[in-house]
């Protein structure tokens, strides 16, 4: 045996053992149902290490019949490997859709008429014309028929269709998935190119093609451990990933970036050229290595990025189908965090004004009210009481403007209240003469007890101040025979939330939409800011307040009802009587 058949042998055997490695890997790293990138991959690989096999032991028979058995099952693996082959790059390249029962089965006619062939060969001829051992009985001679021609051009034909949807494929894509593409397409024009010069050299020649695939094979290994070619695939992903406005980076299991969109690239150094492969310690977001983030599910970052700060919201997500790896979301927030600071500080300068314009205020009209006092031990006008009045309504006017401008910050502490307890606190710090509160039932809420006690105050004032308005105002007409009577008030629940009504006249359809406006009241000693303090306080804690119809015929006035979020709904404690 020459050194080059020595060379040969152990070629073929390292490409056979290579093609093996690479199917037993992917079928096991086959995990999920329908994964059949991995599946093809593996019968890709399997009929390379069939066809390596038996061009080994074709050389290694001593035996005529028995080189020619050998020779016959390489031919075999000919006719499969093209249509696996395209098969898989349809799956890779995203048209698995087209993977039908019906195409395969046209895909294999080709196949299976030239395997028909190869076997009656003996009896027509029409495959091999003519076929010898020669040389030291290793190297198979022949000359092709129709039916091979017919064979061999089909299968160039396949070859190339399937490389064409692969290059088209690494032109539309980047990064990773191009790279992974590129790969794939040397890898598999090397035994084609092969292949191609055993068949224009004359037959009498060793076959280098099976061997040319130990290099395809190391090519794809390469794609598995660099590029992560069997976790990671391709399908429809430009049109999803590529054009979100958040970044997205997917680690391995080794912490490598096996893939990164344009807009995570944004925010990272190195440039995204030099991202894909990267481990995450050499990767870093502002100041620090990328894998300090990964501790824990989500955290806010300030960096500094392009000469400029960012703040940033990064989410990291375990990734169950690839064991240790990761998904990292990254989700600039800068205009949204710098649209709550510059709100923060109009806050801030609304309730300095507030509190300067109070102060302001409050001492001229401290000073004027002393010397009404004054005024009023040594006169006797009924002017003076008109006077009193007026300074008081002008302390009311103060204090509801600067609970105005105050009271429209979010809640952000909460703590679990009583409806009835509010109700019932509200309406003891309310001046309501002969009214009446009923609490028809109760449940718990979530939020600000401060700020709500103010609700169902300004609420209850509403009705006691407007309830036993009569028809000539602007209020409906009135139902109680006697408006010195007290007004009755109401407070019960709906299924997302509550109301308050009372039975007084109610309010006009045409004056509904205006009840909330800051500065609208009905009476002349109104200061117009109750409802609009309400609104306010309910908005602040993400609550909606309507004027709405009432649920209970005994009370056919007004009726606030107040929508709650789900998350600040519970059920009233099972032992608490309503």
């Amino acid at each position: 045996m020459t050194d080059r058949n020595l060379l040969y042998l152990v070629a073929l055997a390292i490409a056979a053992a290579l093609a093996v490695g690479i199917s037993i890997y992917a079928i096991r790293s086959s995990h999920r149902k329908g994964d059949r990138v991995r599946l093809l991959l593996a019968a890709m690989m399997a009929v390379t290490a069939l066809w390596s096999v038996s061009s080994l032991f074709a050389h290694l028979t001593v035996s005529e019949s028995m080189t020619l058995f050998w020779f016959g099952l390489s031919n075999v693996s000919t006719f499969a490997l093209p249509v696996v082959w395209f098969a898989f790059a349809l799956q890779y390249a995203g048209y698995g859709r087209y993977l039908t029962k019906l195409t395969v089965g046209g895909l294999l006619a080709v196949p299976v008429f030239s395997l028909g062939a190869l076997v009656t060969n003996s009896w027509h001829g029409l495959f091999f014309s003519n076929i010898s051992v020669v040389a030291d009985g290793s190297i198979v001679d022949f000359t092709p028929g129709i039916v091979y021609g017919t064979h061999l051009t089909y299968a160039y034909a396949v070859i190339v269709a399937g490389l064409a949807l692969i290059t088209h494929f690494a032109y539309v894509s980047r990064s990773l998935y191009r790279r992974q593409a590129i790969g794939i397409v040397i890898a598999v024009c090397v035994p084609l190119a092969a292949n191609i010069a055993y068949t224009g050299s004359g037959s009498a020649q060793l076959n280098w093609t099976p061997v040319a695939f130990a290099v395809t094979g190391a090519a794809i290994a390469g794609s598995i451990y660099r590029y992560q070619l069997l976790d990671v695939i391709p399908i429809a992903r430009q049109s999803v990933v590529e054009t979100m406005r958040d970044g997205v980076i997917v680690l391995d299991s080794d912490r490598r970036i096996v893939d990164a969109n344009p807009a995570a690239a944004t925010l990272l150094d190195p440039p995204e050229d030099r991202l894909i492969g990267s481990h995450a310690d050499t990767i870093h977001i502002g100041q620090e290595p990328l894998t300090a983030v990964l501790s824990s599910e989500e955290t806010e970052r300030e960096i500094c990025h392009d000469g400029g700060r960012r703040d940033v919201t990064i989410r990291t997500t375990p990734l169950v189908e690839s064991a240790g790896g990761m998904l990292i979301v990254l989700q600039d927030v800068t205009e949204r965090r710098q649209r709550e600071r510059e709100l923060e500080r109009t806050n801030e300068r609304l309730d300095e004004f507030a509190s300067v314009v109070s102060h302001d205020l409050r001492n001229p009209l401290n000073v004027a009210s002393g010397y009404l006092d004054i005024l009023d031990e040594r006169v006797d006008d009924e002017a003076i009481e008109v006077l009193a009045t007026q300074h008081e309504r002008m302390e009311h006017i103060i204090d509801d403007a600067l609970t105005l401008a105050r009271e429209g910050a979010s809640v952000t502490e909460t703590s679990t209240l009583s409806l009835a307890e509010l109700a019932t606190a509200a309406w003891t710090n309310v001046e309501t003469a002969d009214a009446t509160l009923e609490i028809i039932d109760d449940r718990q809420l979530e939020g600000d007890r401060g700020r709500l006690l103010r609700v169902f105050e300004n609420l209850f004032r509403n009705s006691v101040e407007h309830g036993s308005d009569t028809a000539d105002t602007d209020c409906a007409e009135t139902t109680a025979s006697d408006e010195n009577l007290g007004v009755a008030v109401a407070v019960g629940t709906t299924p997302d939330g509550f109301f308050v009504v009372d039975d007084g006249p109610g309010i006009l359809l045409e004056k509904r939409e205006d009840i909330f406006d800051s500065g609208y009241s009905t009476t002349a000693e109104g200061t117009g800011f109750g409802l609009a303090i309400v609104e306010q306080i309910v908005a602040a804690h993400g609550w909606q307040v309507a004027l709405e119809e009432s649920p209970l015929s005994a009370y056919d006035g007004a009726c606030f009802v107040v929508k709650a979020s789900e998350v600040a709904i519970q059920p009233p404690p099972s032992d608490e009587k309503q």
